[in-house]
């Protein structure tokens, strides 16, 4: 899996196929992602399990205002990703319902100030 953004809108691709592409003619440049920077102490990643259920919070408090916000998440698991976006003025946490024996392996947070994290301990 990788990601890429377009310079010229900002948006963001997720590649999940070996694949060569433009954003209307523009080149895509892929995001680097940063493990233990400074900005990844401010996006840390919450866990709140009960059972299967589980609910990822990404930053408790984290700005999600047109300036600076959580654009998206994505969850992988052994068994699976899951992708959640987030709107504006809204909280930056997923709940989703794993198999008996599932984990998560890695999140990955999408801020629009900090751009791509990644992390592999959860709080």
């Amino acid at each position: 899996m990788k990601l890429y953004m377009c310079r010229k809108c900002d948006d963001v691709y997720l590649n999940l196929i070996q694949h060569n592409g433009d954003c209307d003619g523009h080149e895509l440049n892929p995001l680097e992602v940063e493990v233990n920077g400074e900005s990844y102490f401010e996006h840390e990643i919450y866990l709140r399990k009960t059972g299967n259920i589980v609910t990822i919070t990404a930053g408790l408090d984290h700005p999600m205002i047109d300036v600076h916000h959580i654009k998206f998440m994505i969850i992988e698991t052994m068994h699976g990703t899951f992708l959640q976006r987030f709107q504006l003025n809204s909280e930056s946490s997923v709940t989703l319902l794993l198999a008996h024996d599932e984990e998560i392996d890695k999140v990955y947070v999408y801020c629009s100030v900090h751009s791509l994290l990644q992390y592999t301990e959860f709080k």
